[in-house]
């Protein structure tokens, strides 16, 4: 297995996986119409112009930049939420507007290519199945800023473009918007209520777990590109806001559990659909565990693809198909390890009752008393309980532990060399790293300053132990590994601004006419 695993979320979520990127702009089969001020007749609109004329009675109807910006901003503002294979229709005013994906010819309606649809580009391009020659133009300048994003428009009405003041019979089959994601990102960044937990994988793809911001406590899953470009969006999760939530990377595949529910949602890394759902009701009077999520506290996937999952003061692994395994590896040996006995949740286990805290966990462990899981970049275990932290081998042995200043700890990460970096919040907000071998812990980010966390709820490391941090209305800030901060989001910086200035009336008090 050659990637590394991945750093967790909000519930210590982190696996390995290969991280597949989406293209980095969307071809979408657009299609408006309007109803005539004059004669009140419905027609489409087969081209991107300043005019067009009513095809019963002549009449003109203006089409400036502005009207098409009301027109098409809801899609250009949720187009990685359109589906593979679904549509978006809206109203704005008189105008009706639906957009679908794949993108199709604009003269049988067979789906196109994405190597004809890159080769319109040059100019033309000829449908496979039908022969219909498409042009594509660059969009006009006067509709660049007007209309975020959008680079080229492909299969219009050639007779609509040159000569828009003349009647025409409708086609009706509308055009094909290229849109760049990272253009149209600047204008529209990722939409988000409350960020509750965000994994990274190999690739510096960001998988982040969020509420809606027109549903209250309804969950869905946003994929971000190495440059935290929005990549697609998966609303309406089968799940809502719980206090034991979590999302981690699995292969080729993004998994979003939490606690109040037996099974977690499984998506595809790179278009965010639904692949399966994993786990399920434990089975009646079964002799050993199953991955039955309700009540758990911690989920994470391990290299090999199982999960190691904390519930009832229990760590257990399972199988891919759910079915419960060993915690740890066998020992060999006249020491060797014995034979882990495989109880299952409904089971009486006798030794919950005795779980051990995590700053006095012991060697092979399979209880521990409430303790969030994660993986580091390093292929180790950590284990987190308030400021409590501890570093597991592989096989089970505890490496270190080591514990933080008593405080509120929200989420922590590790980089490839064992740095351990802890998100804290509340009284102290900030960023601590401790040292690989556990015995230091030092303050790098101090969250008092108004460009560093405040109110971050979820955190990413990669690799280099680079760390993105992420907060309520898509409030993203990415630091380096000695606490400088990168880059920083519009909405963070305005979020920052905002906290400057009530700092500043708090301890000087508003302004008066004799201030200025």
């Amino acid at each position: 297995m050659s990637t590394g695993p991945f750093i967790k979320s909000n519930t210590g979520s982190g696996t390995t996986g290969t991280g597949r990127l989406a293209p980095l702009h969307d071809v979408v089969t657009v299609l408006v119409t309007t109803s005539c001020a004059a004669c009140h007749e419905v027609f489409p609109i087969d081209a991107v112009v300043e005019q067009y004329v009513c095809p019963k009675c002549g009449a003109a109807l203006a089409l400036p930049p502005e009207r098409w910006r009301d027109v098409l901003e809801p899609l250009l503002s949720r187009v990685e939420s359109l589906p593979p294979d679904g549509k978006l229709n809206r109203t704005t005013g008189s105008f009706q507007f639906a957009a679908h994906r794949p993108a199709a010819c604009a003269q049988c309606g067979v789906s196109m290519p994405t190597e004809v649809l890159d080769q319109a580009l040059a100019g033309k391009a000829f449908c496979p199945a039908c022969g219909y020659e498409m042009i594509s133009r660059a969009l006009p300048p006067e509709l660049t800023k007007m209309l975020p994003g959008v680079t080229h428009v492909i299969g219009e009405n050639p007779d609509a473009v040159a000569r828009p003041q003349y009647m025409r019979p409708p086609v009706g089959k509308g055009f094909l918007l290229r849109i760049d994601r990272a253009l149209r990102n600047a204008y529209f960044p990722p939409d988000w209520g409350e960020c509750l937990a965000a994994v990274g994988d190999s690739d510096n793809g960001v998988y982040v777990l969020v509420t809606e911001t027109a549903r209250f406590g309804q969950l869905k899953v946003l994929g971000l590109d190495h440059e935290l470009r929005t990549r697609w969006s998966r609303p309406n999760l089968p799940m809502g806001k719980h206090q034991d939530l979590g999302i981690t990377v699995s292969g080729d595949a993004v998994i979003a559990w939490t606690g109040d529910r037996v099974s977690a949602v499984k998506l595809a890394v790179g278009d965010g659909r639904e692949l399966a759902r994993l786990g399920g009701t434990e089975p009646a009077n079964a002799d050993r565990h199953f991955m039955d999520l309700r009540g758990a506290q911690s989920m994470v996937a391990d290299l090999d693809g199982s999960f190691l999952l904390m519930k009832e003061r229990r760590l257990v692994r399972c199988a891919a198909d759910g079915q419960g395994i060993a915690t740890w590896p066998p020992r060999r040996g006249l020491f060797g390890k014995k034979h882990e006995k495989l109880w299952a949740f409904s089971a009486d286990d006798p030794a919950a009752a005795a779980a051990p805290m995590v700053d006095k966990l012991p060697d092979y462990t399979t209880h521990v008393y409430r303790a969030r899981i994660t993986i580091g970049w390093d292929q180790r275990f950590y284990l987190s309980s308030g400021p409590h932290i501890a570093c597991v081998e592989r096989d089970g042995k505890v490496r270190w532990r080591a514990s933080l200043p008593a405080g509120w700890y929200v989420d922590w990460g590790v980089d490839e060399a064992g740095n351990v970096y802890v998100l804290s919040g509340k009284e102290l907000p900030g960023i601590w790293k401790i040292g690989a071998d556990g015995k230091s812990g030092t303050l790098i980010v101090d969250g008092r300053s108004h460009t560093t966390p405040l109110a971050e709820t979820a955190m990413v490391v990669r690799k280099d132990g680079t760390i993105i941090t992420f907060a309520e209305r898509g409030q993203v800030r990415m630091f380096s590994s000695a606490g400088l901060l990168f880059w920083r989001t519009n909405s963070a910086q305005i979020a920052d601004e905002a906290r400057v200035a009530k700092q500043t009336i708090a301890h000087y008090g508003m302004p008066t006419s004799d201030d200025v």
